[in-house]
């Protein structure tokens, strides 16, 4: 009998020991478990959405690129500032100098300030009002005429008319002033056509010419219209 009961005690001894085992290594796998599963959950951070973060870069450079056409219009209000100048320059034509110009004349001959070839205004119109100034250091004739009296007189010297006291050229002179020093008269253009200023330093008598003497004259044209 107590053979028997030693086999019994060392049989519950021996399955005690293999509970005791097993049960070692079911708690065993199961803290791995744990530990593989707790693993993945700090893999799985929230990083795959911060790479949705790009798409906000195109909305900016969007903002900064839709104001640039705005300022192109801007340029289009500087335009009519040459309208302004033209005006200006057209207002200055009246009561400009066209010719202001110191000129020597040789006595025994006669100088011709011609509006077409000296002035580059080929025709004077009907109306248009002009201011001569003249002034020179010996007495001359100061002629206005039109180009067909100086085609008339440039090659005849004129000649003294005693009774009436002046000079005689051919043709009508449309001003005259015998023997002077300086004149400053207005010419209103009766008729269109071509005309020159007339200096005669030819009013003095063959006797009395002394060679290579000159008259300086200083000579200014205003346009008054």
């Amino acid at each position: 009998m107590k053979s028997v009961s030693l086999i019994t005690a060392l049989a519950i001894l021996v399955i005690f020991a293999a509970a005791i085992s097993a049960g070692c290594t079911q708690n065993a796998p199961a803290s791995q478990v744990t530990a593989d599963t707790q693993a993945p959950s700090v893999i799985q951070p929230t990083a795959t959405a911060t790479v949705e973060v790009p798409t906000e870069k195109p909305t900016a450079t969007e903002a900064i690129s839709t104001p640039t056409p705005t300022t192109a219009p801007a340029v289009q209000s500087t335009t009519p500032a040459p309208s302004a100048t033209a005006t200006t320059v057209s207002a200055s034509n009246a009561g400009r100098v066209i010719y202001d110009e110191r000129k020597g004349v040789p006595i025994g001959n006669a100088l011709a300030i011609k509006f077409d070839e000296n002035l580059d205004i080929p025709f004077l119109q009907k109306g248009e009002k002009y201011l001569f100034e003249v002034q020179c250091t010996k007495p001359v004739n100061i002629l206005f005429m039109q180009m067909t009296e100086y085609d008339a007189n440039v090659y005849t010297p004129p000649k003294w008319d005693s009774l009436k006291g002046e000079w005689k050229y051919n043709g009508k002179m449309t001003k005259q002033f015998d023997n002077t020093l300086q004149k400053t008269f207005e010419v209103t253009i009766p008729r269109i056509g071509k005309y020159c200023l007339f200096i005669d330093a030819r009013n003095t008598d063959n006797d009395v010419l002394i060679e290579r003497e000159s008259v300086a004259a200083d000579i200014r044209i205003t346009r008054l219209n």
